[in-house]
């Protein structure tokens, strides 16, 4: 469930969560299609689930037609306004330099990351939100095909979630930290 689509008449990027509802995102967009397979699109807006993108019909090949958590949209939503507040910070000079990107494709590794710092168009940090149990092999993988293209690699884990021993050991020796989150909401029924 990406929050990232292509505007198929302008050819530009689109994020969901700039939008206050579908009915906003449908006026100005269309007709909309997955950046990675390029395949038809559409906003869902549904209770308890931020505005985001479906494809059109399921498409096994893209690694954006996987389904993902409220949880963990609402993670990458808050790590990327994060970034942004911190690049508004920065003088002129700087935030021309930087921008931030969410669900960025690293063709190279064939990975997407979650939200991603970009210095000059090339990614330099990948901050990766976990809700699900994820196995320290997997978690190496992902840090080292990051790491091989230059790119600096921080993981968020669900406070009271699944992050086992063993994977908080490997974070705590190679990063000095483990970074936690706590998302809190309202669910209210329509």
């Amino acid at each position: 469930m990406p929050f990232k689509a292509i505007d198929n008449r302008t050819e530009k990027i689109i994020l969901s969560f700039e939008f206050e509802s579908k009915f906003e995102l449908k006026a100005n967009h269309p007709l909309i299609s997955c950046p990675v397979c390029k395949g038809k699109m559409f906003s869902r807006e549904r209770n308890g689930f931020i505005l985001h993108f479906v494809h059109n019909s399921k498409s096994e090949n893209c690694p954006l037609s996987k389904g993902e958590s409220w949880k963990h949209l609402e993670g990458k939503r808050i790590v990327y306004n994060i970034l942004k507040n911190q690049i508004s910070k920065l003088s002129e000079k700087l935030q021309i330099l930087y921008s931030v990107d969410i669900e960025h494709r690293v063709k190279e590794v064939n990975r997407i990351i979650d939200v991603t710092l970009l210095c000059s168009n090339q990614p330099v940090e990948a901050h990766e939100i976990q809700i699900s149990q994820i196995s320290l092999s997997e978690l190496e993988s992902r840090t080292q095909d990051y790491s091989s293209q230059g790119i600096a690699t921080y993981w968020y884990f669900e406070k009271n979630g699944s992050l086992t021993k063993e994977v908080q050991n490997w974070l705590l020796k190679n990063y000095g930290e483990v970074r936690y989150f706590e998302i809190e909401t309202e669910i209210n029924d329509i």
